[in-house]
């Protein structure tokens, strides 16, 4: 899901040790390339994720925001359910 909360600079000052001994495991785990693994994220705010995160992405895909015809066909689909 999203991955900002997680994956957010390492310079903020109000990230817990835990939170930063994970990050920095997780970077450890995803410095080289490798066949076996594809790890997928989603943020809405790239710009607050770690640079040694966003250095590892080889991809990007962005979606832009829906137009109001696409806006009402969201809300129909949730008011269905």
């Amino acid at each position: 899901d999203e991955a900002d909360p997680f994956l957010s600079s390492r310079s903020r000052s109000a990230m817990s040790e835990d939170h930063r001994n994970a990050l920095n495991a997780l970077l450890y785990r995803t410095g080289e390339a490798s066949r076996s693994l594809m790890l997928v994220l989603a943020t809405n705010r790239p710009g607050d994720l770690d640079a040694a995160v966003t250095d590892r992405v080889d991809d990007a895909v962005l979606f832009g925001l829906p137009d109001a015809a696409g806006r009402e066909a969201l809300v129909r689909v949730c008011f269905e359910k």
